[in-house]
């Protein structure tokens, strides 16, 4: 009789451990935000004006942006906070300014492949390319 209340036992607690993996699908991690960490570059040209914009993303959820128009500095390594959603493809972007958020952007990238997306983002429709 104890044999079998001691099988049983093992039985139930085997049984009553659920499988932990689908709960890591419901939260991004860094590594899934692998996608866009790095370099991204847009470039545009207008009536005789041309410039380019980098955003840097950073696995730790910062990063930086970076302005160059007609050959000066418009915008120097401003910082962000980031997250992105794979479903829906939705970049938000929180711009820092003295310490404080101040200001957000919340965007659908159209992916054309790993390395190139497009987004209503600094200018409509930019074409952005992993660097």
């Amino acid at each position: 009789m104890m044999m079998l209340v001691l099988v049983l036992g093992t039985f139930i607690t085997f049984s009553s451990c659920g499988n932990d993996e689908d709960d890591e699908d419901e939260i991004i991690k860094p590594e899934e935000q692998s996608r866009l960490v790095g370099k991204w570059k847009y470039s545009w040209e207008d009536k005789g004006e041309e410039g380019y914009g980098l955003l840097t993303f950073k696995s730790d959820g910062t990063g930086t942006y970076y302005e160059y128009d007609n050959g000066e500095i418009d915008a120097d390594n401003v910082p962000f906070y980031w997250s992105y959603e794979e479903t829906g493809s939705i970049l938000t972007l929180m711009w820092i300014e003295d310490g404080h958020v101040e200001g957000k952007e919340i965007v659908r990238l159209t992916w054309i492949n790993q390395k190139t997306f497009t987004a209503d983002l600094m200018d409509d429709g930019s074409v952005w390319i992993k660097q």
